[in-house]
């Protein structure tokens, strides 16, 4: 019987060390053969995992799903979605014009001519440019497929317009009133005259 104390044996690597237990009968090689296979079979690292660390979670990448190429439809949609956004536009400018005629006041003065000035040309400048306000969203083919939101941006910029109006008459400066027609009036012709005046 070869004694395995005597033996000539180079070291083995860390990876194919094995325990020997005394107390097994086994010879010297079983038990390194059986250590090496369990070697073989465990993870290459010797550490432990930490509490709550789910190995399959973590090392599983998450791959982003194609994305599928824009059909004719949803392109359709989303411009006529891109243009209800334009033609509600000035409409949602409306309460802050409000509050700027608000605060300029109901007398003739310099920062509400402006503000009055501005409220009546934008929304005209607006108004005849609305082909080029729903140009990059138009379609060649579908000339008319953008009327609703052309005639509601239209309505918007009235609804502007009327909002300068209204303030042009608050301050006065609308020709209402009957003595602001007294140039183009006719002179009454008295019917009889008295030289005693009671």
């Amino acid at each position: 019987m070869r004694d395995h104390r005597t033996s000539e044996r180079p070291p083995l690597p860390p990876s194919t060390r094995c325990r020997i237990n005394w107390a097994d009968t086994r010879s010297l090689d079983d038990v390194c053969a059986a250590s090496s296979a369990s070697n073989a079979l465990a993870p290459s690292h010797a550490t432990l995992d930490p509490p709550g660390y789910v190995a399959a979670a973590t090392s599983r990448k998450s791959t982003p799903k194609p994305r599928a190429a824009p059909t004719p439809e949803s392109i359709a949609a989303l411009k006529a979605k891109k243009a209800w956004d334009v033609a509600f536009g000035p409409a949602k400018n409306l309460p802050m014009n409000a509050f700027m005629l608000y605060m300029s006041g109901a007398g003739v003065q310099i920062f509400s001519m402006m503000v009055v000035g501005m409220l009546l040309t934008n929304p005209i400048k607006a108004a005849l440019g609305v082909q080029g306000a729903f140009a990059p969203l138009s379609t060649p083919s579908q000339p008319h497929a953008l009327l609703p939101q052309k005639l509601a941006f239209l309505g918007a910029q009235a609804l502007c317009f009327a909002l300068g109006v209204w303030k042009c008459a608050g301050m006065g400066l609308l020709p209402t009133a009957s003595s602001d027609w007294l140039a183009w009036r006719a002179p009454r012709l008295p019917l009889e005259f008295s030289p005693l005046y009671s």
